[in-house]
């Protein structure tokens, strides 16, 4: 349009060339708003895959949420902790010489997000369970012979229950929740001619709870005809 001919147009068709104008404005703005909202929920998915999802929990609550492994011998979670609570983990394993062997550790309370991981290895014919989290990671080797082979051989056979999944869990401070439970049916022990089980062998766990609700749990099992 020559100079001439933008001069002559009439008020009308100005307003209406200023509108084509701001509306190709808006749709390009929105465009790109809507491209940056694409790329941040693609962000935020990635992210969701690796640390689960980062919505709050209940403030008052703990949480754990299983997240997902590329490994199949390998767990992993997300512990949220409420302001000014601290859980104690307690990881028992039945291997070390054929004895139990428990160790207790704790998340302080200026760590409310948290990670944790377990992972079973072997290393020619030893056996070893790794298990990390803010305290670093500490390793068991499995001197058991039975929980070796269970571990070694019999992995698809075992019942494994793991807590936080397919959906987190929360639990308050007089709730002790399993992280993790690996048992060996009595029927795959009696396959493995193993001698002195007359019923399911539970060699891992892992907990969480307060000490106040370890305590409650330890009284409520020690009275007479509570299984």
């Amino acid at each position: 349009m020559s100079r001439e001919k933008w001069w002559n147009l009439t008020p009308l068709q100005i307003v209406h060339w200023l509108l084509l104008l701001v509306t190709m404005w808006g749709l390009f703005g929105v465009w790109e708003t809507q491209h940056a909202l694409r790329n941040l929920t693609a962000e935020r998915n990635r992210l969701a895959e690796i640390y689960g999802d980062l919505r709050a929990a209940d403030a008052d609550n703990f949480q754990i949420t299983k997240l997902p492994s590329a490994e199949p011998r390998e767990f992993r979670w997300r512990f949220d902790q409420p302001p000014g609570k601290v859980a104690q983990i307690r990881t028992s394993i039945h291997g070390l010489d054929g004895r139990w062997s428990t160790q207790q550790s704790s998340y302080s309370s200026s760590h409310p997000l948290g990670f944790h991981r377990i992972k079973y290895l072997e290393a020619g014919n030893d056996a070893f369970l790794f298990v990390t989290n803010l305290q670093g990671t500490r390793h068991w080797e499995i001197s058991d012979s039975i929980v070796g082979e269970l571990l070694r051989d019999h992995w698809d056979e075992l019942d494994i229950q793991v807590g936080g999944s397919p959906t987190s869990v929360e639990f308050n401070d007089d709730q002790v929740v399993a992280m993790i439970q690996i048992t060996a049916p009595l029927s795959l022990l009696r396959e493995m001619n193993a001698e002195g089980y007359e019923s399911d062998f539970q060699f891992f766990s892992i907990q969480l709870g307060t000490d106040l609700a370890f305590e409650k749990l330890e009284t409520t099992s020690s009275q007479p005809g509570v299984p």
